[in-house]
């Protein structure tokens, strides 16, 4: 089976999209539900992070930037990931969006996840139940949102995209 080019654009655009929708959410949680000392700013500080490995000390602005590239070129990657295992194994935009949320999940905030072992966040027994909850929503509405995305952008099978259609 080959995956149609425009199968793949659409995955990446409904992951950045997902990206925009997500970080809205992740405000908002922090707003509303985050203690005092807990952010939803989680692409800075892990640019910040890397910096500080690297012996550099980047400035707000140069974390924020690298940070919100970092942002949609993660959410490009795994909306176009989405867009190909569902090309592949059309599941129910739903049941796609929370395994893909679920995904996210398991392999960021565990103890052996990415954004724990960078210092990003700190392992599940040290960081508050509302921070947990943070990512447990902001993971399930990335996916949620990619799939629906995706669905709404999805190529139909009448579009021509491999032969350079008329």
């Amino acid at each position: 089976m080959t995956m149609r080019p425009l199968a793949l654009a659409a995955g990446a655009a409904a992951g950045m999209a997902a990206s925009a929708v997500q970080a809205a959410v992740g405000k908002s949680y922090e707003r509303l539900l985050l203690p005092p000392g807990e952010d939803s700013d989680l692409a800075p500080r892990l640019v910040h992070r890397v910096a500080e490995e690297a012996g550099h000390d980047a400035s707000r602005a140069e974390a924020w930037t690298a940070g919100t590239l970092f942002h949609f070129g993660y959410g490009a990657f795994w909306g176009t990931a989405y867009a190909a295992v569902r090309e592949r194994w059309p599941v129910p935009p739903p049941l796609g969006g929370a395994l893909l949320g679920g995904l996210i999940y398991a392999i960021t905030f565990p103890p052996w996840g990415g954004a724990v072992q960078t210092g990003t966040v700190p392992p599940p027994g040290r960081r508050s139940s509302r921070m947990t909850g943070f990512a447990v929503a902001v993971t399930l509405v990335f996916g949620l949102t990619t799939a629906a995305a995706y669905e709404a952008l999805r190529p139909g099978d009448d579009d021509d995209d491999d032969e350079g259609g008329e």
